[in-house]
């Protein structure tokens, strides 16, 4: 009798993921994920992106942007890791 209580006691307080963890990436968290990283990190201003679904955890999107050198372009893989959204640029050129 304890060991199964024991057990849903565990996956109760941590054990198991939680539902946002679980769901899946929108097309506006994605953006807005793409959006932020590439404000603070590299100071690209007004973006815009046209994103694909991967998968449900997944896209792939293609964006546009300023900096006060110039015009940007690009496409990055933003994706959901647990309670995170992480982004890679692998495309970045000027002009």
């Amino acid at each position: 009798m304890r060991r199964p209580l024991l057990l849903a006691a565990v996956l109760v307080l941590g054990g198991a993921p939680t539902a946002s963890a679980l769901a899946p990436l929108s097309p506006t968290q994605a953006r807005a994920a793409l959006r932020a990283d590439l404000r603070t990190s590299y100071g690209v201003r007004l973006v815009h992106a046209s994103c694909v679904r991967r998968s449900a955890r997944a896209f792939r999107c293609a964006w546009r942007g300023q900096r006060a050198d110039g015009r940007y372009h690009g496409r990055a893989l933003i994706a959901r890791s647990g309670h995170s959204v992480h982004v890679r640029l692998y495309t970045v050129r000027k002009g």
